[in-house]
């Protein structure tokens, strides 16, 4: 893991992990994340990315304080299993867009299984915007959402298009 603030050398905002195009990729046991002070806006803008036709498995990261998702699958052509990650939205506080903890979108296929989602019932200094624990949107018909657990978010889970199977999680509010 790079730790990263805003005296270090990489001072600018970044991905953690960028898969595009990879084919049977495994993304597995990082450690992704933001150990600024508390209160400090984070300069992780999303944990992992799989687009652009990857295939494989994102399996058991810690992604912490994203700034914008935790895990973000896009692309006709994606199909990946995201399983038995953990992403915490402590403070990152990133108040021009939403955040995510999962994010399947534009035709990506995703199997979503065991996977935690925590929000704090109290944000710190900066504002957290958790808008979903998982997200699909226009997703690829054939996803699948089971066995997650959501913490404090927005919305649970958000289903903006057709096809998908979501079952067995469970979500808890403030």
């Amino acid at each position: 893991m790079r730790t990263l603030s805003w005296e270090s050398y990489f001072s600018e905002t970044m991905d953690g992990i960028v898969a595009n195009d990879a084919k049977n990729i495994s993304i597995r046991a990082n450690d992704l994340g933001w150990l600024g002070a508390s209160g400090d806006r984070s300069n992780l803008t999303t944990g992992i990315i799989a687009k652009g036709g990857t295939t494989g498995v994102i399996m058991g990261n810690h992604v912490k304080d994203p700034l914008t998702d935790g895990i973000f699958v896009t692309g006709a052509g994606t199909d990946v299993t995201v399983e038995a990650n953990t992403i915490d939205v402590v403070f990152a506080g990133n108040l021009s867009s939403s955040q995510d903890g999962i994010d399947v979108q534009t035709g990506a296929v995703a199997l979503v299984m065991g996977n935690t989602v925590n929000v704090p019932a109290v944000a710190s200094g900066i504002i957290t915007k958790a808008a979903a624990g998982v997200q699909l949107f226009n997703a690829g018909g054939a996803t699948v959402v089971i066995g997650n657990t959501i913490t404090n978010p927005i919305s649970g889970i958000v289903s903006r298009g057709n096809g998908y199977d979501i079952k067995n999680n469970t979500v808890i509010g403030r």
